[in-house]
C-alpha cells in the first residue's frame, strides 16, 4: 500500500473516493478523449493526404501533362517540315508555313506553362537547353533544310534531314524524357511519401487507439473490482447481521457511494450492538430481580402459613376466652346474687340484731360460700390474664 504525506492522498486513495458515477464514466471518457485524438489525427493525415495528393498534380502531374504536349508539339514540328517539303509550291504551302510557326510559338508557350509548374533548377536547366537546340533545330530547317525542299531534292532534304536536324531533334526528345523521368521520380517519391505519411499515420492511430483499449480496460477492471469487493464487503457485514453476529465491520475506506452505505451500515451494527448490549444487561436485572421476587413470594407463602397456623391458635384461644368469659359471667352472677344475699343478711342483721346469735351459724355458712365464690372469681381472674399474655 502507497503510503503519502498526511493530510494528503494517494492517487488510487483518491480514485476511490470519486463517485461511482464518475468512476463509471471515466472510461467512456478515455474512449472518447481517444476516439477524438484518432479522428483528428486521421482528419490531419486526409488532410496532409489531400494536400499530398494536390501536390502531385499540381507539381508532377500537371508538369508531366504539359510535358506531354509540349512532346506532341516537338513532333508535330518535326511533321510540319515534313510537310513544308510535301507541298512544295502548291496551294497549301502558306498554311503549312503558317501552321509551322504557330507550332513554334505553341512549343515556347507551353515551354513556359511547364516552367510555371515549379520546375526544378536542373530541369529549368534543360527547358533553357531545349530552347536553345530548338532553336538550333529551326535555324537547320530554315536555312538548310528549306532550299532544299523549294528545290523538292527529296534525296538531299532526307540526307540532311537525318545527318544534321534529327540528332538535334533527339537532342530535344532526349532532355524532354529526362525531365518528364525527373516529374515521374518526383511524383513517385511524392506518392511514397504519402504512403509512408499513411503509413506512419495508421500506426500511430492503431497505438492510441490500442492504449486508449487498454487504459479503458484497466480503469473499467479497476472500477469493477473496487465496486464488487466494496459491495461484497458490506454483504458480509449484512449476512453476518442476518444471522445474528453484531461483531462484523465493512471496513469500506472509500467515499462513493457503496462507502457512504458500508459507513452507515457500520454505525447501525454499532448502534444495535450497543443495544443489545443493553438489553441484555436489562435482562440480566430482571432475572435478578423475579428470583429476588420469587424469594420474597416464599417468604409471604411461608408467613401466610404461620399467619394462618396463629390465627388458629388465635381463633381457638378466642373460643376458650368465650368460654371463660362465660364462666365468669355465671361467676360474677352467683357472685351478685352472694352479694344480694349479703346486703339483704346484713339488712337483716341490723334489723334483727337481736337475732345474731340465731342466725351466727348461717351467717358463718353464707361467709363460707363467699369465700368460695370468692376462690372461683380469683380463678378466673387468673384465666384471663394469662389468655391475655398469650394473645400479646
Amino acid at each position: 500500500m502507497t503510503t503519502t504525506p498526511r493530510g494528503r492522498l494517494s492517487p488510487a486513495q483518491w480514485f476511490a473516493h470519486l463517485s461511482i458515477r464518475t468512476k463509471i464514466l471515466a472510461p467512456a471518457v478515455v474512449g472518447v478523449v481517444a476516439a477524438l485524438v484518432v479522428g483528428l489525427f486521421g482528419l490531419n493525415a486526409l488532410s496532409a493526404s489531400a494536400a499530398t495528393s494536390q501536390r502531385i498534380y499540381e507539381d508532377n502531374l500537371a508538369a508531366v501533362k504539359v510535358l506531354g504536349n509540349i512532346s506532341v508539339t516537338r513532333k508535330s514540328i518535326s511533321l510540319s517540315v515534313r510537310d513544308i517539303l510535301l507541298v512544295g509550291d502548291g496551294p497549301d504551302r502558306q498554311a503549312t508555313l503558317d501552321e509551322y510557326a504557330e507550332l513554334q510559338a505553341t512549343f515556347d508557350a507551353q515551354l513556359d506553362e511547364y516552367l510555371a509548374t515549379g520546375a526544378s533548377a536542373e530541369n529549368t536547366e534543360r527547358v533553357a537547353d531545349i530552347r536553345a537546340k530548338l532553336a538550333e533545330y529551326l535555324a537547320i530547317v530554315d536555312n538548310k533544310m528549306g532550299p532544299i525542299a523549294e528545290a523538292q531534292d527529296l534525296g538531299r532534304w532526307l540526307q540532311v534531314n537525318n545527318d544534321v536536324a534529327a540528332p538535334v531533334a533527339e537532342a530535344v526528345s532526349s532532355d524532354l524524357g529526362a525531365i518528364i523521368d525527373t516529374e515521374d521520380a518526383a511524383a513517385a517519391a511524392s506518392a511514397s511519401d504519402a504512403q509512408s505519411a499513411y503509413e506512419s499515420a495508421r500506426t500511430l492511430a492503431l497505438v492510441i487507439l490500442g492504449l486508449a483499449v487498454v487504459v479503458c480496460l484497466a480503469v473499467g477492471l479497476l472500477v469493477a473490482r473496487g465496486i464488487a469487493g466494496n459491495v461484497a464487503r458490506v454483504r458480509r457485514v449484512s449476512d453476518a447481521m442476518a444471522e445474528g453476529d453484531l461483531t462484523q465491520t465493512s471496513g469500506v475506506e472509500a467515499r462513493d457511494e457503496v462507502g457512504a452505505m458500508g459507513a452507515s451500515l457500520d454505525a447501525a451494527t454499532g448502534k444495535l450492538r450497543e443495544l443489545m448490549t443493553m438489553v441484555i444487561a436489562s435482562s440480566d436485572a430482571v432475572a435478578a430481580a423475579a428470583e429476588e421476587l420469587s424469594a420474597s413470594s416464599q417468604q409471604i407463602a411461608a408467613g401466610a402459613e404461620e399467619t394462618s397456623v396463629q390465627a388458629g391458635v388465635v381463633s381457638g384461644a378466642a373460643d376458650e376466652v368465650s368460654r371463660n368469659v362465660q364462666t365468669v359471667a355465671a361467676g360474677a352472677e352467683q357472685m351478685g346474687a352472694s352479694i344480694r344475699e349479703i346486703a339483704q343478711s346484713a339488712n337483716d342483721a341490723a334489723r334483727v340484731a337481736s337475732q345474731a346469735v340465731s342466725t351466727v351459724e348461717s351467717t358463718n355458712e353464707t361467709v363460707a360460700k363467699l369465700g368460695t365464690s370468692s376462690q372461683e372469681i380469683g380463678n378466673v381472674v387468673k384465666v384471663i390474664t394469662s389468655i391475655a399474655e398469650q394473645t400479646n
